[in-house]
């Protein structure tokens, strides 16, 4: 993703990514059995992670290709947040299992 690009992640199990100069969407990504809770991208957008009733967490490319499943939860994940630290990203999820989670 160009620095110059706007984009939207929304959806209830199904995300669906918009480009908010044209407002079209540009992505449509099946992913998770039940409800979304949390979505976010990375800070220089090359990664978007999302967040579910179905204890998964799931990240995605900056095309929106399917590169990590996280299933550590055991119970619904309610957030999801990047964070950049030294140039390296970072992945904090929580859940109603009251865990939180950091991944490298």
């Amino acid at each position: 993703m160009t620095s110059n690009t706007w984009r939207l992640a929304t959806g209830v199990g199904v995300i669906h990514v918009y480009d908010l100069m044209t407002f079209k969407r540009i992505s449509f990504i099946s992913s998770h059995d039940r409800d979304m809770l949390g979505m976010d991208y990375s800070h220089c957008g090359s990664m978007l992670a999302s967040a579910s009733r179905d204890r998964c967490v799931h990240m995605f490319t900056d095309d929106y290709t399917p590169s990590n499943t996280i299933a550590d939860h055991s119970a619904a994940v309610t957030a999801v947040k990047f964070a950049n630290r030294d140039h390296e990203f970072r992945l904090m999820s929580c859940g109603t299992d009251k865990s939180l989670y950091y991944y490298n």
